[in-house]
C-alpha cells in the first residue's frame, strides 16, 4: 500500500469513518448552509446543496433553489439542472 493510502486509512479511522474536510471548505459549508437554514441537515446533504449552488449558479444568475434539483437517491448523481 502506498504510504498516501495509509495516510487516508488513518484520516478516516480518526474520523469516524466519514471524509476529512479541509478547512476553508468547511468553513464555506457552514457559511452556506447557515446563510439558507440548511444547518439541520446531515454535512453530506448540506454539500450536494452546496456544490449544486456553486455549479449552477455559475450559469444561472437567477434565485433558485438547490432542493429542487436535488436528485435524491441516484447512484452517482447529486443533482441535474437545465439550462435553457
Amino acid at each position: 500500500m502506498k504510504p498516501s493510502a495509509v495516510l487516508d486509512v488513518r484520516r478516516l479511522e480518526m474520523s469516524g469513518g466519514r471524509t476529512v474536510m479541509d478547512r476553508v471548505s468547511e468553513s464555506l459549508l457552514n457559511e452556506f448552509s447557515t446563510e439558507r437554514g440548511l444547518t439541520h441537515l446531515p454535512e453530506d446533504k448540506r454539500f450536494e446543496n452546496f456544490v449544486t449552488f456553486i455549479t449552477v449558479g455559475q450559469h444561472y444568475t437567477e434565485t433558485f433553489d438547490t432542493e429542487e434539483l436535488l436528485v435524491g437517491t441516484a447512484a452517482g448523481i447529486d443533482a441535474i439542472a437545465v439550462i435553457l
